[in-house]
């Protein structure tokens, strides 16, 4: 038995040598957008959420399991945020209405781990499919306030307190 086990890991051992890690920089873009319910006391603003284009750069390790599948782990950078624009239709101080835009922009630091899977189209071209979990913890933060009728705000940055 105690040969057998041996073996066995021995093999394993020997396949993961084989196996060619790679390792490389994964540059993309973030989307993201924000959706909710407003309480009544708001309930007759007009509210425009509009998405927030951001970047993301990580480092990333293909460590090859079997076959076409591999794990990736990954660490990096992530921009996400909101740009959030509504207009008062009434206002305590006067009979018109005002526009008012928040803007949030946050810094994350990722950690994705991917189980990837690998279909190959050609010799040197393949498509990668992966799911998995991934960790992120908020690094840095900026608001914004703007109107048209009252002073622009750029608050304390996130993080900071």
């Amino acid at each position: 038995m105690k040969k057998l086990f041996f073996i066995m890991a021995m093999s394993v051992c020997a396949f993961t040598a084989q196996a060619q890690t790679t390792s490389g920089i994964r540059v993309g873009l973030n989307m993201t957008s924000a959706t909710g319910k407003y309480n009544d006391l708001m309930a007759d603003q007009d509210y425009n959420n509009k998405s927030y284009m951001g970047y993301s750069i990580h480092y990333f390790i293909d460590v090859p399991v079997i076959g076409n599948f591999s794990i990736q782990p990954a660490v990096g950078l992530s921009m996400k945020g909101i740009t959030y624009e509504y207009d008062k239709k009434y206002d305590v101080t006067e009979s018109r209405g005002t526009s008012i835009t928040q803007k949030h922009n946050l810094g994350f630091l990722d950690v994705p781990i991917l189980f990837a899977y690998a279909l190959p189209l050609s010799e040197s071209f393949r498509v990668q499919l992966g799911v998995g979990p991934y960790f992120s913890y908020g690094l840095f933060g900026k608001f914004k306030y703007e109107s048209d009728k009252y002073l622009t705000v750029s608050p304390d940055k996130y993080g900071e307190n």
